[in-house]
C-alpha cells in the first residue's frame, strides 16, 4: 500500500489571464471611487468647509471673493492715508508749492519798488516816497501807496513817470493807473498816489 500523498499541482495563470480577471473588478472599484469622490466635492466638502460669518453660513468662494474685496479697499484705504499723511505726493500740492516758490518774496518785490522809486529823479532823494506797500503772495496783487513831490508843479509829471517804469518792470504784469492829483502844504505841492498793481505769475509744470 502507497502511503505516499500525492499532490495536484494547478497550472499557475499568466500575467495575462489575472489581469482579464483583475481588469473588471478594479474598473468598478475605479468607477465607484470616482462617484464618491465627485459627490463629496460637490456636496460633502462645500458643506464642511463652510464658516458662520454674521450669523450666516458662508462659503469657500464667497470668502474668496470677500478677502479680494477687502484687499482692495485696504489698498485704496492706505492710499488715502499716505496721500493726507505725506501731501507731498498729492500732484495739487505739488502744483501749488511750485506756484509758491516762483512768486517773487517780499523783500524782492519791496527792493524792486524802491529802486524804481528813487531812479526817476535820481538827483532828488525824497521825489517819490513810498509809504506803504501792501502784497499779496497767494494772488500776486501788490498795493504801493505814497506820495511824489519836492520838484514843484511837477509832481504828477513824476507820477507818470514812476507808473511807466512799474509797468516796464519784469514783474509788473498789469496796473490801474492811479487818480492824478496835485495838493500843496507847507513843503511845496506834492501828488498822493495809491496804485493797484498784479504781479507776473510765472507758469509752473502739471503734474497731473
Amino acid at each position: 500500500m502507497n502511503n505516499k500523498h500525492q499532490y495536484v499541482v494547478e497550472d499557475v495563470p499568466s500575467l495575462k489571464e489575472a489581469g482579464e480577471r483583475l481588469a473588471f473588478p478594479l474598473f468598478l472599484f475605479s468607477l465607484i471611487l470616482f462617484c464618491f469622490l465627485l459627490l463629496s466635492w460637490a456636496f460633502l466638502l462645500p458643506y464642511i468647509s463652510q464658516v458662520h460669518m454674521g450669523g450666516e453660513r458662508t462659503g469657500v468662494r464667497e470668502l474668496q471673493s470677500y478677502h479680494r474685496e477687502l484687499t482692495e479697499r485696504l489698498v485704496h484705504a492706505e492710499d488715502a492715508r499716505e496721500r493726507t499723511v505725506l501731501p507731498i505726493l498729492d500732484p495739487l500740492y505739488l502744483e501749488l508749492r511750485s506756484k509758491k516758490l516762483a512768486m517773487p518774496s517780499f523783500l524782492r518785490v519791496h527792493e524792486e519798488v524802491r529802486r524804481i522809486a528813487a531812479r526817476i529823479v535820481p538827483d532828488i532823494a525824497d521825489a517819490v516816497t513810498v509809504e506803504r506797500l501792501d502784497f499779496v503772495a497767494d494772488t500776486g496783487a501788490l498795493e504801493i501807496t505814497g506820495r511824489t513831490g519836492h520838484v514843484g508843479p511837477r509832481s504828477m509829471t513824476v507820477l507818470a513817470q514812476l507808473t511807466d517804469a512799474l509797468l516796464q518792470s519784469s514783474f509788473i504784469e498789469s496796473l490801474n493807473q492811479p487818480a492824478f492829483t496835485r495838493q500843496e502844504d507847507a513843503s511845496g505841492f506834492f501828488s498822493p498816489f495809491l496804485i493797484r498793481a498784479q504781479l507776473t505769475i510765472p507758469s509752473v509744470p502739471s503734474y497731473e
